[in-house]
Order: structure tokens, then sequence, then C-alpha cells
């Protein structure tokens, strides 16, 4: 599973997707990535319903593993969803710099139903799976690559920058994304 806000799909989320594609199917396992709901001017421009249309363009070998899915709001629903979809085991794909926040909350609030909230999982196990390793000083690396710099780079209307940043270069998508 992978669950992001994707504002906007850059290079590094193509790698993590990757990760996340190539692991569901060493472990015949079903993939779902669900596409945060955030939305706002500033940090998060792409409305939501438009971010899943632009990832299933970019990346159409997982295009069917993008969920829409409305009561998914936040990583807890999406927990929560899957588990009562029947699913027990789940690995979460997430960047190096997530590892270890997910691993403390997500297991943290396994099993634990809560009475203000609808949200409940109770996986029998819980992997947080880091999608790439931290690069060595020299080699190509995706520094940079990051969702708030595309921003940046579109409110200067850089589109170079902006289209070497994001996960395509179709010049249409560069467009729509920017």
């Amino acid at each position: 599973m992978v669950f992001g806000r994707f504002q906007p799909p850059t290079r590094a989320h193509a790698m993590l997707l990757k990760k996340a594609e190539d692991l569901a199917k060493k472990q015949q396992a079903s993939l779902f990535v669900f596409p945060s709901q955030t939305h706002d001017k500033s940090d998060n421009p792409i409305p939501w319903e438009a971010k899943i249309v632009v990832m299933r363009r970019m990346f159409p070998s997982i295009a069917s593993r993008i969920i829409k899915e409305p009561s998914v709001r936040t990583v807890f629903d999406a927990l929560s969803l899957l588990y009562s979809k029947g699913f027990r085991r789940l690995s979460l794909v997430v960047g190096s710099d997530r590892v270890k926040s997910f691993k403390h909350t997500l297991n943290q609030y396994n099993g634990r139903r809560s009475s203000a909230s609808k949200i409940f999982y109770d996986f029998s196990h819980i992997d947080v799976v880091q999608a790439g390793e931290p690069r060595v000083e020299g080699e190509k690396s995706l520094r940079g690559m990051t969702g708030a710099s595309a921003r940046a780079a579109a409110r200067r209307g850089d589109e170079e920058e902006f289209s070497r940043i994001i996960a395509t270069s179709d010049k249409k998508l560069v467009k729509a994304t920017m």
C-alpha cells in the first residue's frame, strides 16, 4: 500500500511506486495507492480528482491500482478500509524520511478501537518498507525532486525545472500539472 499527497507526482514518487509495485509482485499481494484528498492553494494545489487522472496517465502500469475512494481521507481511513475488505497483513511503502514515524504510529493504533471514530484495523502484521536507500554523495540523486521544489518552479513559471522534477516528460501532462 502507498498513501501520499503527490503534490505533484515527482520522479521520487515514481521510484516509490515502482518499489511498491515490485514488492506487491514479489509478495503476490494486491497493490493499493491512495492519493490524499488534501487540497489548498499553496502546498496542495492539485485537486484530488484531477490528481488521480494525472497519476493514472503518469503511471499506466498501476493505473487501476490508484484508488479513488471518497471515504479515504487519511492513511488510517485507508488501513481501516483494507482491513474491512478482509486484508490481514499490510506492507506500507514510504520514503526514507517517513519510516520511523509510520512504524511507530501504525502499530500504536493497530487493534485499538476508538469510540470517537469509525476507524479500526487489527492487522496480524504491519511492515513499513523504505522505498529506497539514502543516496551517497556524488551518486545520481533524487535530491531536489520534491513536491515543494516542483511547486516552487511552477510558481516561478519555470517549466524546464518543473518538468525535470515531475514524473513525466509528456508535455501535455507537464502543462496540466503545472
